[in-house]
């Protein structure tokens, strides 16, 4: 995400190799988020939801507290204390009332330093993950898309689930949460990001106090490249009311020098707006679909190019009808200027109103840190988009979108 042009970007390195991100701002609140570059992707075939599992054992308990104490540091000033695991990478985050800095800078090293893992919270929050995945089984419209990665990826580490399965997460001890760290989570692979009314100085100060501590293995782990395979239709049941669509492809990584041209591509094809393209072919104008979603997810080598949809089990062959009709007329006809103009107003727009998020805005500098990226200001993301022609959209389309390179998953 980039960053509005008010916001002033300071960067720095520990001597520990820890990058420091820091955004002076006027807000009222701030935030604070240790990412580290350790994801389900990092995972061993034995360790499939290990990472999420340390993401929540994180907060029961360092060398001198409890998990009471861990999670009142922050809430007894009003503040909060969150995390996310992802494919690529885990998150420790917290928002703050600006002069709790260095609480919030205590905690968070505590937690990222000396986390216990003790074995009596283990089995506790053992369960909660259990069921946090016996929850997500019970979504099949969010269920889908981890389906989906793993048609699409196969048996590469990205195409596994983040949450694991139950029959591993039963079995993952305090050892092996141990192990996992000792191998992967080092100060190289980590990003310390801030943003608020403060400046870097004092910022880059207190984290070196409180991070000084932090250490990690010498010789860093690499990571199985992807490489693209045949596209395939999957057909699973699940007995839903609705026919539950997701087809797609793997797209460019976030570095690659289309990933603009393909986040405007996706916007305009199943973005926000009620006028996005498959909105209003397959809901506005057929009546086939509530909902219909166009998404692009960019990794470090590679990325997620994916379109949803549901509709009754019915209508399912003219909804792919009018979808792969729709996909062919984008990647043989160049947009119109007209066409191409309102879709970068949109997307733009859409921009300006997300700067209004600063943490979403922190988080997304410090990911592109983690992926050896420079972050962007505000006005180099809008001249990324301004400069995309209608023959880079066409050309894009045909190497993502092309309805003979799709992969589709559909639960009936």
């Amino acid at each position: 995400m980039p960053s509005p042009r008010s916001l002033q970007l300071s960067q720095g390195v520990l001597p520990s190799g820890l990058r420091l991100l820091h955004y002076q701002s006027d807000s009222r609140v701030a935030y604070l988020a240790l990412l580290v570059g350790v994801g389900s992707r990092d995972e061993l075939p034995t360790e499939h939801g290990l990472a999420h599992l340390i993401e929540h054992m994180l907060f029961k308990g360092t060398a001198t507290r409890n998990a009471f104490q861990v999670s009142s540091r922050l809430e007894n000033v009003g503040g909060e204390l969150n995390a996310y695991t992802s494919k690529e990478e885990t998150a420790i985050q917290a928002a703050f009332v600006p002069t709790d800095l260095p609480r919030a800078l205590e905690i968070v090293a505590d937690i990222a330093c000396r986390a216990s893992f003790p074995a009596q919270e283990l089995e506790r929050e053992r369960e909660v993950v259990l069921e946090e995945i016996a929850s997500y089984r019970d979504s099949p419209a969010e269920l889908i898309f981890d389906d989906f990665e793993d048609l699409l990826f196969g048996p590469h580490p990205l195409g596994h689930s983040i949450l694991g399965v139950p029959a591993r997460v039963k079995r993952f001890t305090r050892e092996d949460m141990l192990r996992f760290i000792a191998r992967e989570y080092a100060p190289q692979r980590m990003v310390l990001c801030s943003c608020g009314p403060y400046g870097f100085t004092r910022f880059s100060s207190l984290a070196a106090r409180h991070f000084a501590g932090l250490a990690g293995p010498s010789t860093l782990s690499h990571r199985a490249l992807f490489s693209t395979t045949s596209p395939q239709c999957r057909v699973a049941r699940l007995r839903t009311a609705q026919s539950h669509t997701v087809v797609g492809a793997s797209a460019y990584s976030m570095g690659h020098p289309g990933s603009s041209a393909l986040a405007l591509l996706a916007n305009l094809l199943g973005g926000y707006a009620s006028t996005a393209l498959l909105n209003r072919r397959l809901r506005e104008r057929a009546g086939l679909a509530y909902t219909v979603e166009c998404g692009y997810t960019g990794y470090s080598d590679t990325g997620v190019f994916t379109i949803y949809f549901g509709t009754d089990p019915a209508n399912l062959p003219r909804a792919f009808d009018l979808l792969y009709r729709e996909l062919r007329e984008i990647c043989n006809r160049p947009l119109s200027s007209s066409r191409l103009h309102i879709a970068k107003r949109q997307f733009l727009g859409q921009l300006y109103l997300g700067s209004e998020n600063l943490e979403s805005i922190m988080l997304g500098a410090g990911r592109r840190l983690l992926m050896g990226l420079e972050p962007i200001s505000f006005q180099e993301a809008e001249d990324e988009v301004e400069a995309i022609t209608a023959d880079e959209m066409q050309q894009v389309a045909r190497e993502v979108v092309n309805p003979d390179g799709l992969y589709a998953l559909i639960y009936k």
